[in-house]
């Protein structure tokens, strides 16, 4: 998602109530072909658990030695870091050295994902969940959500390649107050950055995708955009709201986005699994509003989207998630 918080911000009522845990929490990517047997003893099942067992791990430390350092620990060295208020950050020591500078960074947290899925080779996979941020052993100070992308290295272990968290409402979300595609997870734009960066060839796919659905946006406006490129089970962490599942829920939040309006964006980071059927996009956006007569106002954010190949061959995302930035 992109986000767009400065300016006439809608929080929307969240649906937390979608599918239950049980039937999201492991979710293998296995390609078009394969038969339930050849799915069952796909390496990618054994992978999901892992990568499940890694973000617990992960939680079970910001429990105990506090947010920050735990998911300092958990980065990868190239980590891709998404902290609100801030332009991307790219390479452990800058993300550690912005996460330090966190408000919630000595404090601990608990989570428990609510989704984990892998690509078909077990190398890459992304998890998702809610927050709770607590000074040691006080009531919760705050309420986050987070969209993690994760690399697997040779020796099975898992690193964070990616992060974002975005701030959550407090359940029940609270009433509408401001316009929905201001929020400041959908206002993806993006006109500072000519390319973007990655260390996989086959990355360019998701980078066209992800350019597409951007020129989708400004032709034909967000809401048929993000319905568009929505997987069936597709999650938007809308920041400062609740988390939005599925086309129709989707559909529906994109359906209060004021008139004159447009968002756009562009990806500067790309990442994709060997197997070539699960990756992710990183990217600054810009949410334009110009009502008529009246001076255009703009927000900027930044964002992670989670892409899945699809059996018909077609890049769709399965997760959306973003925050505030610099206007430069």
């Amino acid at each position: 998602m992109k986000p767009i918080h400065t300016v006439l911000l809608l929080v929307l009522l969240a649906v937390a109530s979608a599918a239950p845990l049980s039937a999201v929490l492991f979710t293998a990517s296995t390609g078009p072909d394969a038969s339930r047997g050849e799915r069952l003893r796909s390496p990618a099942l054994d992978a999901q658990r892992s990568l499940l067992a890694a973000d617990s791990t992960v939680a079970a430390a910001a429990a105990t030695v506090g947010f920050a350092a735990a998911l300092r620990n958990a980065f990868a060295d190239d980590v891709v870091y998404l902290q609100d208020g801030l332009a991307i950050l790219h390479g452990r020591n800058d993300a550690t050295a912005a996460l330090a500078r966190d408000p919630i960074a000595h404090a601990t947290a608990e989570w428990t994902a609510m989704r984990a899925e892998v690509s078909a080779d077990g190398s890459r996979g992304y998890t998702f969940g809610r927050i709770r941020v607590r000074e040691f052993g006080a009531a919760p100070i705050a309420h986050q959500k987070y969209l993690a992308f994760w690399r697997r290295a040779a020796g099975g272990e898992w690193r964070i390649a990616a992060h974002i968290r975005n701030a959550d409402a407090i359940e029940p979300d609270p009433a509408p107050t401001r316009t929905p595609a201001l929020d400041p997870g959908h206002d993806r734009g993006g006109t500072h950055a000519t390319g973007y960066t990655t260390d996989d060839t086959g990355a360019d796919a998701l980078a066209t995708a992800d350019a597409a659905f951007s020129e989708r946006s400004v032709q034909r406006g967000a809401a048929t955009a993000f319905v568009d490129f929505a997987a069936p089970d597709a999650v938007l962490l809308v920041a400062g709201g609740g988390i939005v599942h599925g086309r129709d829920e989707i559909r529906e939040w994109f359906a209060r986005a004021p008139a004159h309006s447009e968002l756009r964006w562009e990806p500067h980071y790309a990442e994709i699994a060997e197997s070539g059927d699960l990756g992710f996009t990183a990217g600054t956006a810009i949410f334009s509003h110009t009502p008529p007569g009246e001076p255009a106002r703009r927000a900027y954010s930044k964002y992670i989207t989670i892409w899945k190949l699809q059996d018909d061959g077609s890049w769709k995302y399965v997760a959306d998630a973003g925050n505030g930035r610099p206007a430069s």
